[in-house]
């Protein structure tokens, strides 16, 4: 839709070079729109392949970059914390409900072998 509003921007207008202005604007908002999403991009597939213990050593890291383009600038240390704590709460009743149940104190979330 971007590219079509600097289309229909330059009927209004007859000089050809506004039409490569309006082309240029629109390339260089998408270019910085590209730039975000391949960091994020980078940024999850790190979290879920580069690591010997993914997903479940680096799913707060993996959640994080994908909420970072979503959360308000100034609510992402709430949202960080809040990932965390949730994970961390999480492996810990996974080993308490583990170490009740079977003793070896190994619960669903197991790192790689």
């Amino acid at each position: 839709m971007h590219l079509a509003d600097a289309i229909i921007a330059t009927q209004h207008s007859n000089h050809k070079h506004t039409l490569h202005a309006h082309i240029h604007a629109f390339e260089a908002d998408m270019f910085a729109r590209a730039r975000a999403m391949s960091r994020m991009t980078y940024e999850m597939m790190a979290a879920m392949l580069l690591d010997a213990d993914a997903p479940a050593a680096t799913i707060e890291l993996y959640l994080i970059a994908g909420a970072e383009d979503m959360v308000p600038w100034f609510l992402m240390p709430v949202a960080r914390a809040a990932i965390y704590a949730y994970y961390v709460l999480f492996r810990w009743w996974d080993r308490l409900v583990a170490s009740l149940g079977s003793g070896k104190g190994e619960g669903k979330v197991r790192k790689a072998e």
